[in-house]
């Protein structure tokens, strides 16, 4: 996988500050912005993950407005392209996407806060 260009890299951590503040709509913008620049340049393997990344936020926004198709599906599109991945810019994505599920597994309970998500970081490192 190359290297982040400087516009890609703002769109990224703007997703995960995001992301990290509980703004799920705001973070899926973000990365979406860096998902098109990706796929402009054919970086499809980064795309894939940072679609999977959307694809997170996206059910975490469903999960929060009891939407338990869209968590659903949501969850059956994410799987299929973040199970491989272990990480991806620091993030932890196995541990992320064992965060994620637990709101796959809660649909219709929504006893889960979808607030509380943060991304999970390798070492303590930071996304840069």
């Amino acid at each position: 996988m190359g290297e982040l260009t400087q516009e890609e890299m703002h769109h990224f951590l703007e997703g995960c500050r995001r992301f990290d503040l509980g703004r799920h709509w705001d973070s899926h913008e973000s990365w979406e912005d860096l998902w098109n620049l990706l796929k402009k340049r054919e970086e499809f393997e980064q795309a894939k993950i940072v679609q999977g990344l959307i694809q997170t936020a996206a059910l975490l926004y469903n999960y929060a407005r009891q939407k338990k198709r869209g968590v659903e599906l949501g969850w059956l599109k994410l799987e299929k392209k973040l199970v491989e991945v272990s990480t991806y810019q620091h993030i932890d994505i196995s541990k992320h996407l064992d965060q994620i599920r637990l709101f796959f597994e809660d649909v219709a309970h929504w006893s889960l806060d979808p607030q509380t998500v943060i991304l999970p970081l390798v070492d303590d490192r930071t996304y840069e």
